[in-house]
């Protein structure tokens, strides 16, 4: 959908992941206002909208929002499903909310159902984002766990509830399903990748691993935290102090009244969303645990508020909330006790240390994220900055027009985005080949060339084409290399040079060599000889086929008469024969490293292709090899 305003690019994507990050907060508040509508006296009634301002303000979901990865979704969903999940809990006939009492219980029901149906969908849903997502249905059965425990029973309403969210959850997860089942292991590949957890090895050998990354894990909340500067200031914690504080209070409030539904369902949450960061390498990412991101800053808001309760006189401090044990009525039950803070002076202290904490917070995530983290020089390059120019200005060409692009993969997806999405860009290393059109078409001819990775392709098509244009993209923030630099042939120039020395050669009919070049002419033991073969596609060659350079003289000491050879996929790989089109020329440049004791005299000079992996040579003419010139071997100088 944000394609369709912004059309491909990064910034579409970055555009609807910080819309789901704002759309997180309201959703926040929605499962809050749902899990404590039991709670709504005292300060109670402020958490759902703490916990929505704390969302807001916190440094760990700004990042996480704006990164533009499908983790962001997990939080947002997982709060929607808590949310939906409750409102059908409390709309179910045998639920005892004042709202309904005048309400026909047919309409109830029905009105029940359709929460859970969304509910269902939404989980659903879930389980097409991140890998985390699929914990989430173990969510969703503790939180039915928990609602019967504090009835007492399990009914046919339970059941059936059951069943609508289970199935509305099938149904949309159905195409998905489909494909895993038609892929066995696509959908655990990753979870296998990243975890500790090695199948088969005894798991006590394995608790000291496990052991140590859980507790890396716990630590990234709020003492230590990610060291990958692609995604945030090294070491930051997801926290800062003053939420984790807030936080570790929460936490003590809900394991002290674990027996209320709200705060022992809270509990769950956080335990089961932090779980893939416990089990999985690079635990310090709090992207794992980012699912237990609504929980969190709800703990936090509790026990943020925590204070203004112990403040209230006694004989105010009662609530009304599910706990276990009470049957399907609300029980009225005292909360924690304290006559150590009473009277105004304390309320407004405690209201000024939240007020302070809250601007804190929202000041420190400004700091860090907005002036700390932007100064990191090499951000840019942490979001490939390079591949977005690089796309971008492919984009910019005619679409008509071949270009081709060294050494980056064509279909890198930053790249494809940035340029339109264009399947015909062609893809080389300039270290290696250099391809090209004899004569150039009617649309004319493009090279993008990243510079500094020993590319020598550029000087080359200025040598081949020297009424050709040269261009630079923009430069790197702090080098004074460009991004890139763009080569332009005219239409229907044609090379100013051919192979120092012409040969014919044919293989298939599709693979035709035109030439080569020798440097040095002569060879010297321990030194290099380097080989330039120029090729021209005939036609789409139907396979991959492996270009072999052998050097070859007396049989050595096992019995082999090759002394130096060089044996791959032309351009180094990144040129496959398999990708030619009729047309493309390839001055493919291979290096054969002559051995130091390499005994003066006379030796073939001989190429050809061979299939990978059964070693069957493709005919050339009369045989399987061309031989290129006989190569003249000196006595090394001392």
């Amino acid at each position: 959908l944000a394609y369709r305003v912004t059309g491909p690019g990064a910034f579409g994507i970055h555009l609807a992941s910080a819309l789901i990050g704002v759309a997180t907060i309201p959703a926040i508040w929605l499962a809050a206002r749902e899990l404590f509508s039991g709670e709504r006296g005292g300060a109670w009634r402020w958490l759902p909208l703490l916990a929505a301002l704390l969302a807001a303000v916190s440094y760990w979901h700004l990042n996480w929002s704006r990164v533009g990865l499908r983790v962001i979704l997990v939080p947002l969903f997982a709060a929607l499903i808590v949310w939906a999940l409750w409102r059908g809990f409390d709309s179910r006939p045998d639920a005892s909310r004042p709202d309904r009492s005048r309400r026909p219980v047919r309409s109830i029901a029905h009105q029940s159902e359709l929460w859970f149906l969304l509910a269902g969908a939404l989980l659903g849903l879930s389980l097409y984002t991140y890998q985390a997502a699929r914990l989430l249905p173990g969510l969703v059965a503790v939180a039915f766990a928990l609602n019967a425990m504090v009835r007492r029973r399990w009914t046919r309403q339970d059941t059936a509830a059951v069943v609508l969210v289970a199935a509305a959850a099938l149904v949309v997860f159905l195409p998905l399903g489909l494909y895993a089942w038609q892929h066995p292991g696509a959908l655990s590949v990753r979870i296998r990748q990243a975890t500790v957890i090695q199948s088969g090895a005894p798991l006590g050998e394995q608790l000291p691993e496990l052991v140590r990354q859980a507790w890396a894990a716990l630590l990234t909340f709020g003492v230590r935290g990610d060291t990958d500067p692609q995604f945030t200031i090294p070491g930051r914690p997801s926290l800062n102090p003053f939420l984790s504080v807030a936080l570790l209070l929460g936490v003590a409030l809900a394991l002290w009244r674990w027996r209320r539904s709200p705060w022992l369902f809270l509990l769950a949450w956080l335990a089961l969303l932090t779980a893939p960061a416990l089990v999985a390498d690079q635990a310090a990412a709090a992207k794992r645990y980012l699912g237990a991101f609504p929980a969190v800053m709800m703990l936090a808001a509790a026990g943020l508020l925590l204070p203004f309760e112990w403040l209230k006189p006694s004989d105010e401090r009662r609530v009304t909330s599910d706990e276990f044990g009470a049957g399907n009525h609300q029980s009225t039950t005292p909360v924690i006790r304290s006559a150590s803070f009473t009277g105004r002076r304390s309320a407004v202290v405690a209201s000024f240390v939240l007020i302070a904490g809250l601007l804190y917070t929202a000041a420190a995530t400004w700091r860090d994220y907005f002036v700390v983290w932007a100064a990191d020089p090499d951000l840019p390059a942490h979001f490939q900055t390079d591949y977005r120019a690089i796309g971008a200005a492919v984009g910019a060409l005619d679409p008509a027009q071949p270009v081709w692009l060294s050494p980056h993969l064509p279909d890198h997806p930053v790249i494809q985005l940035h340029a339109g999405l264009r399947p015909d860009l062609r893809g080389y290393n300039g270290r290696f080949c250099v391809p090209y059109a004899d004569p150039v078409g009617p649309d004319g001819m493009t090279w993008v060339i990243v510079p500094g990775l020993q590319d020598q392709s550029l000087a080359q098509l200025q040598a081949l084409f020297p009424d050709g244009e040269t261009a630079e993209g923009p430069g790197r923030s702090g080098s004074d290399r460009p991004y890139y630099r763009a080569f332009h042939a005219p239409v229907a120039s044609r090379p100013a040079f051919g192979p120092a020395v012409p040969l014919a050669a044919n293989w298939g009919d599709a693979i035709a060599l035109e030439g080569y070049d020798l440097d040095p002419a002569a060879a010297v033991p321990g030194e290099a000889l380097a080989v330039t073969l120029t090729y021209r596609a005939l036609a789409a060659p139907p396979a991959n086929y492996t270009a072999f350079v052998h050097l070859l003289g007396p049989a050595r000491a096992d019995g082999s008469p090759v002394w130096a050879q060089s044996d791959s996929e032309p351009c180094g790989g990144a040129l496959p024969t398999g990708r030619w089109l009729p047309g493309d020329v390839i001055r493919d440049t291979v290096t054969l490293q002559l051995p130091v004791d390499l005994p003066p005299g006379e030796y073939r000079l001989v190429t050809g292709f061979y299939t990978w992996p059964d070693l069957v040579r493709v005919p050339a003419g009369d045989g399987d090899a061309v031989e290129l010139q006989t190569v003249v071997v000196r006595v090394r100088a001392e």
